[in-house]
């Protein structure tokens, strides 16, 4: 292993302003010059939840965990919930920070958010990494249950026993308790009005036929004991991006960069080498 390839070590957090009324939090590291790649995290989640992928993704990729608006310590705008807003802020994000185009990588609602991206910005995009992914939540049984057994009525702030069972429920297999406390934690970040609006907006937004127009080389990223998700989504996922291949982690759960970040950091690195920078 040459010194390209050892894994990274943490950066701090900062902020980029994409607005007057618009700050994202982010955490960068590795190579500034070397390939982008770009780490969207899942619904409630923070950047804090790629740092340990992060760590050990090899450091001659310049990568980047972002912080989307209404989590973490990211601005809570009023509005601009919809998929389509999240990859515009990707896109003024990229452009702050000078970064042409990238490898994006997100998981759960995350994949949503690079997926739209990558329909509405192809020149942006490297690649897709797609973890724990969907077509869509419209009609997804899951995500109507959770709507209506615990986030309809939710007040302005999370019941911090609904969120710690939440997290809990991504997993298959136990991560180390302060990962799971730094994901509860961040996850009671955001206000009750943005778990109601956001699932809302990703429960009527379906765009799953705009999916075969990704161009981009795609590894979908797939924990077969998932439970919010399922082999038959990921099958039809890859049958619908034509430069799409699968990676299925056998005894993950939804959440497998937390489950194996090391696993999963090798499979995106894996990828970016032979897909992205082979192509380079």
């Amino acid at each position: 292993m040459n010194d390209h390839d050892r894994p990274g070590a943490h950066s701090e957090i900062r902020f980029a302003s994409l607005t007057p009324d618009l700050k994202l939090q982010f955490e960068e590291q590795g190579n500034p010059k070397g390939i982008p790649v770009i780490f969207l995290p899942g619904f409630s989640d923070s950047c804090l939840s790629y740092r340990p992928l992060m760590t050990e993704f090899p450091s001659r990729f310049r990568t980047i965990a972002l912080t989307q608006r209404g989590h973490g310590d990211s601005s809570r705008p009023a509005d601009g919930y919809a998929t389509h807003r999240y990859a515009d802020d990707l896109a003024a994000f990229m452009t702050v920070r000078d970064i042409p185009r990238a490898v994006i990588v997100g998981h759960s609602f995350g994949s949503l958010v690079a997926m739209r991206f990558a329909i509405d910005f192809p020149g942006r995009v490297l690649g897709l990494g797609l973890l724990g992914a969907f077509r869509t939540l419209v009609g997804n049984p899951g995500a109507k249950e959770l709507w209506s057994g615990a986030i309809r009525d939710m007040s302005q702030a999370a019941d911090p026993a609904f969120v710690r069972e939440f997290q809990q429920s991504t997993l298959a297999r136990p991560i180390p308790a302060e990962r799971l406390e730094s994901a509860v934690s961040e996850s009671l970040k955001m206000p009750g009005r943005i778990w109601k609006v956001l699932l809302r907006s990703l429960l009527e937004d379906d765009f799953s036929s705009e999916i075969a127009r990704i161009d981009a080389p795609t590894v979908v990223i797939f924990g077969a004991r998932d439970e919010f998700t399922d082999r038959a989504e990921q099958d039809a996922l890859v049958g619908a991006i034509r430069h799409a291949e699968l990676v299925e982690f056998p005894g993950a759960g939804h959440a497998m960069h937390w489950e194996d970040p090391a696993g999963t950091a090798k499979v995106l690195a894996r990828f970016c080498r032979s897909r992205i920078v082979a192509a380079a």
